[in-house]
C-alpha cells in the first residue's frame, strides 16, 4: 500500500500515536499515555505491543490484575517475545503468584539467553525466598551475559548480604552506588552491609544519603533506624519511623519498626499502639508479632502478652525472641520449669555470641560420660547469680567440671571452688561479623564431652517455685581484704554502713524505665542510722550534690578501689557492708553473692518470686513480682527493708 492510500494514512497516524504514547510514558506522563493506549487498543485490540505496554503502565500504577491481562494477552499472540514474558513474569510476582513468575522468568531466559534480566528477576525471587545459594548461580550467569549491568550487580550485593559475605557486598555496591547515586535499592543494601562490618555510622550515613537522594523510598527509613549498633538510641529516631508510615500506611512492616523504635525510646504504650496496626496489617510476619510480643511486656500487659507469645509461636515455631518474651512472662505468672525450658530460647537469639566446638549439649544428671564444661553467659551479673546453682551441679555429677567465666571473677571462682578449672571466657577478636567463641582448644586440652551453659543450670535446679534457694551468699573473697574494708567502714562511726548503687552505669533512654534517679530514693537515705557508701562506677558527683541540696544527705566516695575492673577487690568491699541496697545491676548480684544482706530496689531476679529472691535467701527485692517497676514505690519498698533490717527483722 502507498504511502498516500488510505490504509497508509491510517497506519502512519496509528504508528505516530503509539510512538508519542511511548515517548510519554518514558516521560513519566502516565495519564496521558494511558489515554493513548486506551485509544489505540480500541482501534487495534489484537496488537501486542499495544497490549504488552498498556500492560506494563497497569503494573507501574499498581494495577496488577489489570496489567497481567493485557500482557497475557499479548503473549498470546507472540509467544517468543523474550521481554515481555519477563515483564509478565514480573506482573505474577507482584500479584504474589511466585512460583508462575518464577516459571514466567525461566521461559523468558530460554526462548532468549542472552537476555540477563531475566536471570537477575530468578536471583531475586528466590533470594527473597531464603535460597541465597540459588540465588548467586543466577547472579553470577546474569553477570557472565551482561558483566556491566547495574541490576545484576546490585542483585549479588543483595544476596552477599543473606550469605553474611558483608565485605564482598560492599565490593560490589559501593562501584553501583556511584553508577547510579538516586537508585533506591543500593543505599538500603548498603545499610545491610555496613551494618554487617559493624560499621554502623556508615550505615547511618548510607541510610540518610539514600533518603536524600529518594525521599519517597519508604523502606530506607526502616533501614535508617535499624542501621545502627544496640545501644544508639534518641528522639531522632521515633519521627523517622513515624515518617515511613506516614509514606506507606499500610505497609505492616514499618509499623512493625516504627513499634521498636518506640520500644527502644520508652514510649512503651505507643509502641504497642503500632505493633497492634503492624499484626492487622501483616498478621503473617514475625518482627510485628516481635514488636507486639516486646511492647505487651514493657507495658506489663502480662495476659495479653502471654496470648501473643502462643500465637507467635504457632505462626513461626521455634522463633527464638518470641520463646524468650514468653519465658519472661512464664517466670511470672507461669510453670516456672516451662519457663526455664523456654529460656533456652535465648541461645538462639542474635544477641547470643556465636559459638565454635562447642561439645554435646548436657541434658542432665546422669546423662554425662566424660568432662563437663559450664559455659559463660552474656552479662557477669547474669552470671553471678546462675552460678549459684554451680555447687548443686558438683553434688550430681561425678566427672571433671570446667568453668568458663568473665576474666574478671576467675579468681574469685577459683578460690571459690578449688576443685573446678576455671577459665576466661573464649572469646577471640573476630572479623567483621564481631566477637565469638572458639571452644576447640580447650575442648582438646580437658577432653571435654558435654556443655551446658550457665543460665541453663536452673533448669536442672531451681524448677520449682516452691523450693527457692535456702542458702545467701557462695563466693569467697580474700579474707584479708575484707577485713582491711570493714576498717575502712568503721571510720564512719557507729551508724550501719550501707553501700548504695541507684542505677546502671550504662543508661540509654530503655533503661531508665527500669532504674532510679538519685532522689527517688530519698526514703531510703532519711533513713537514720546509716552512713552510705557510694558503690557507683563513673563520674556520679552531680548526683550526689543534688541529693546533698535536696535531702542534706552526704553520700561517701572510697578511694582504692577500681569498681568496674577490679571486681576481686570489690567483692571484698561488698562483704565489709552491713547492707547493701542496690538497683538490678551486676553489683546487686555481687552483694548477694558474697553473703551480704541486699536490697534488690526492683522485683526478684526474673520476677520469679515475693518477698525474697529465688536465688539468694539474704536479698529482699523492694518490689512484688507481678507489680511494674516504679521507681518511687521502689524507694518506699527499699526504706521499709532497711527500717526492717536495722531493727533486726531481715
Amino acid at each position: 500500500m502507498t504511502t498516500g492510500s488510505k490504509h497508509g494514512d491510517r497506519g502512519s497516524r496509528l504508528l505516530k500515536s503509539f510512538n508519542e504514547a511511548v515517548g510519554l510514558h518514558v516521560a513519566g506522563r502516565f495519564a496521558e499515555a494511558g489515554r493513548l493506549y486506551a485509544d489505540l487498543l480500541r482501534q487495534m485490540p489484537k496488537h501486542p505491543d499495544v497490549l504488552d505496554f498498556y500492560g506494563t503502565l497497569h503494573h507501574q500504577l499498581g494495577d496488577n490484575a489489570r496489567a497481567a491481562d493485557l500482557v497475557g494477552r499479548s503473549l498470546t499472540y507472540r509467544p517468543l517475545a523474550a521481554a515481555t514474558r519477563n515483564r509478565f513474569g514480573a506482573i505474577l510476582k507482584a500479584l504474589a503468584q511466585r512460583g508462575s513468575a518464577e516459571r514466567a522468568f525461566r521461559r523468558a531466559a530460554l526462548i532468549d539467553p542472552r537476555l540477563a534480566e531475566p536471570a537477575v528477576n530468578i536471583a531475586t525471587l528466590r533470594s527473597e525466598d531464603g535460597d541465597p545459594d540459588i540465588a548467586l548461580t543466577w547472579c553470577d550467569r546474569a553477570l557472565v551475559l551482561q558483566p556491566g549491568s547495574f541490576e545484576a550487580r546490585v542483585r549479588r550485593g543483595a544476596v552477599m548480604n543473606a550469605l553474611l559475605r558483608f565485605d564482598e557486598a560492599l565490593r560490589l555496591l559501593e562501584p553501583a552506588r556511584r553508577l547510579q547515586p538516586q537508585h533506591p535499592e543500593i543505599w538500603l543494601h548498603l545499610v545491610t552491609a555496613r551494618s554487617g562490618t559493624g560499621d554502623f555510622d556508615g550505615a547511618l550515613r548510607a541510610a540518610r544519603t539514600g533518603i536524600v537522594q529518594a525521599p519517597a523510598a519508604y523502606e530506607l527509613y526502616a533501614g535508617l533506624t535499624s542501621g545502627r549498633g544496640p545501644v544508639l538510641e534518641g528522639d531522632g529516631f521515633v519521627p523517622w519511623a513515624r515518617r515511613a508510615v506516614r509514606l506507606k500506611p499500610t505497609d505492616g512492616r514499618l509499623w512493625a519498626n516504627l513499634s521498636s523504635e518506640q520500644h527502644r525510646g520508652s514510649e512503651p504504650e505507643a509502641a504497642l499502639e503500632a505493633a497492634r496496626r503492624a499484626i492487622v496489617l501483616d498478621p503473617a510476619r514475625a518482627s510485628a508479632m516481635h514488636a507486639l510480643v516486646n511492647a505487651g511486656f514493657q507495658c506489663d500487659r502480662l495476659a495479653l502478652t502471654r496470648n501473643a507469645c502462643r500465637r507467635g509461636l504457632l505462626a513461626h515455631p521455634g522463633n527464638p525472641d518470641i520463646g524468650y518474651v514468653l519465658a519472661e512472662v512464664e517466670f511470672i505468672i507461669g510453670d516456672l520449669r516451662r519457663a526455664w525450658g523456654l529460656h533456652e530460647a535465648r541461645i538462639e537469639r542474635r544477641v547470643f555470641r556465636p559459638r565454635l566446638a562447642v561439645p554435646s549439649p548436657w541434658l542432665g544428671p546422669g546423662t554425662e560420660s566424660g568432662a563437663l564444661l559450664v559455659a559463660s553467659e552474656q552479662g557477669v551479673g547474669d552470671e553471678v547469680i546462675f552460678l549459684s546453682c554451680l555447687p548443686d551441679l558438683l553434688n550430681a555429677v561425678k566427672v571433671p567440671v570446667v568453668v568458663e567465666v568473665d576474666p574478671r571473677i576467675v579468681p574469685v571462682m577459683a578460690r571459690t571452688f578449688p576443685n573446678v578449672t576455671v577459665v576466661a571466657r573464649q572469646l577471640v577478636a573476630g572479623d567483621s561479623l564481631g566477637q565469638y567463641f572458639d571452644y576447640a582448644e580447650l575442648t582438646a586440652r580437658h577432653d571435654l564431652r558435654h556443655v551446658v551453659y550457665a543460665g541453663s543450670l536452673p533448669r536442672f535446679f531451681r524448677a520449682d517455685r516452691a523450693a527457692p534457694s535456702l542458702t545467701g551468699g557462695y563466693l569467697r573473697p580474700v579474707p584479708e581484704r575484707v577485713e582491711r574494708w570493714r576498717s575502712v567502714l568503721a571510720q564512719y562511726g557507729a551508724d550501719k554502713a550501707v553501700g548504695v548503687v541507684w542505677r546502671s552505669a550504662l543508661m540509654t533512654r530503655f533503661r531508665a524505665r527500669h532504674h532510679a534517679d538519685i532522689l527517688d530514693w530519698a526514703p531510703v537515705f532519711r533513713t537514720p542510722g546509716c552512713t552510705f557508701v557510694n558503690l557507683m562506677h563513673g563520674d556520679v558527683q552531680a548526683e550526689i550534690d543534688r541529693l546533698k541540696e535536696a535531702e542534706g544527705v552526704d553520700i561517701q566516695r572510697l578511694d582504692g578501689v577500681d569498681l568496674w575492673n577490679d571486681i576481686d577487690e570489690l567483692l571484698a568491699l561488698l562483704a565489709a557492708f552491713d547492707v547493701v541496697v542496690a538497683a538490678r545491676t551486676a553489683n546487686c548480684a555481687f552483694s548477694a553473692a558474697v553473703g551480704t544482706p541486699t536490697i534488690r530496689m526492683a522485683q526478684s531476679f526474673n520476677r520469679i518470686s515475693d518477698g525474697r529472691d529465688f536465688f539468694f535467701a539474704n536479698m529482699r527485692p523492694a518490689l512484688a513480682k507481678d507489680e511494674p517497676f516504679n521507681a518511687r514505690q521502689a524507694g518506699v519498698g527499699g526504706a521499709r527493708i532497711l527500717a526492717d533490717f536495722l531493727a533486726g527483722r531481715f
